[in-house]
């Protein structure tokens, strides 16, 4: 327990939730129906994707 999770986002998108202060999500998460989170070590695949 106690793991954090990392949300993966672009410049544009993180502008986004600061300034709504909340996301409803990425394209990504749209199209596959629920919100992609990457565990630490999932980060930097995630990031190359």
């Amino acid at each position: 327990m106690g793991e954090r999770v990392f949300k993966i986002l672009t410049g544009p998108q993180w502008a986004l939730w600061v300034e709504q202060g909340v996301s409803l999500g990425s394209p990504a998460d749209w199209r596959d129906g629920f919100i992609h989170f990457s565990a630490a070590h999932q980060v930097s695949r995630t990031l190359a994707k």
